[in-house]
């Protein structure tokens, strides 16, 4: 093989990531796969200590100013930076769980040449919050046990059931370099890695869920910042896909009731005991009520005033830091 050839190109975004990165870092270091394959970290104005983690490993660090972050653009940049046939994205806080991650990543684009991209299966990190650790377990697209090919063309559940289809995530994922070259990321604060996913797959390529490529990734956001991410991600959802995410206002303590409940039952499914969910129950109400009225708030984006928009989404937040 050319030596300057890599068969990989890994690229991870940072931005005051030290929390996890090195972490990150020394399983990447440590997949057990035959081909050479190289590591690239973006980092857009971080003043902890991650560029100096960054720099204890082999991996060339590209600096860009902070207001120039964009999740799709950004992600563009790796992508033409990279040598490798495949483009593999991770994020700063999505820790490998084993050293067989990239090579069950990667497979799916090797055995099948209509693959555009695969993306890989999210577990809790240790103590993670109950609300959060359920959300993650509980929800098949993100942890499900079963190998999922997804497809548009000739499929007729794309029509009754297209977003679980495009349901593709970037904390972990494989993109084939040809298909990125056609395909790129558009300039989107959000919902980069479902809008991709949705353009590939109308094209007739597939996506690949490999639920044994596994990474930890988890958040621990208090209500404001659950409210912003929540926010943001409606917000998305209506204005990419024009998909309404929660419509009804009145429903918010409905939803937050059938939440917390369900947190109860998955407690004490893990052997907790009925009065030990006591010290869950206001985390458990805030949360939800801070997510749903995220939720609605995104969805009826037109309610809120100009001013405020931003000042309600995460991204900017997490950019100006």
């Amino acid at each position: 093989m050319d030596p300057g050839k890599v068969k990989t190109s890994i690229v991870i975004l940072t931005k005051n990531g030290s929390g996890h990165l090195h972490e990150v870092l020394n399983s990447v270091f440590r997949q057990d796969v035959e081909e050479p394959f190289e590591v690239i970290a973006i980092d857009s104005g971080s003043t902890d200590r991650t560029k100096e983690i960054v720099r204890q490993f082999p991996v060339r660090l590209q600096e860009i100013p902070a207001a120039s972050f964009n999740h799709g653009e950004t992600r563009n940049l790796g992508a033409r930076l990279a040598r490798g046939d495949y483009v593999v994205y991770l994020t700063q806080d999505a820790t490998p769980r084993d050293g067989a991650w990239l090579e069950r990543l990667i497979r799916p684009l090797e055995e099948d040449p209509e693959v555009a991209g695969s993306f890989s299966s999210h577990r809790p990190r240790e103590g993670c919050p109950l609300m959060e650790k359920r959300q993650i377990l509980q929800t098949a697209l993100t942890s499900g046990t079963e190998r999922r090919v997804n497809s548009a063309t000739g499929n007729p559940d794309y029509e009754k059931n297209r977003f679980a289809l495009i349901w593709f995530s970037n904390t972990s994922s494989c993109l084939r370099r040809s298909v990125w070259e056609k395909f790129p990321f558009r300039k989107l604060d959000f919902a980069e890695d479902q809008d991709w996913a949705q353009r590939v797959l109308e094209a007739g390529y597939k996506t690949v869920y490999v639920p044994d490529s596994v990474v930890l990734h988890s958040h621990h956001y208090g209500p404001v910042k659950n409210f912003r991410r929540f926010f943001e991600h409606a917000t998305a959802m209506k204005e990419v896909f024009g998909k309404e995410e929660f419509s009804r206002f009145g429903d918010i303590l409905i939803a937050t009731r059938d939440s917390v409940k369900a947190d109860f039952q998955f407690y004490r499914s893990e052997g907790g005991s009925r009065w030990g969910f006591l010290r869950w129950f206001l985390p458990s109400v805030f949360w939800y009520l801070s997510a749903f009225s995220g939720l609605w708030s995104g969805t009826h984006l037109e309610r809120i005033p100009v001013k405020w928009r931003e000042k309600l989404s995460l991204q900017p937040s997490l950019i100006k830091k």
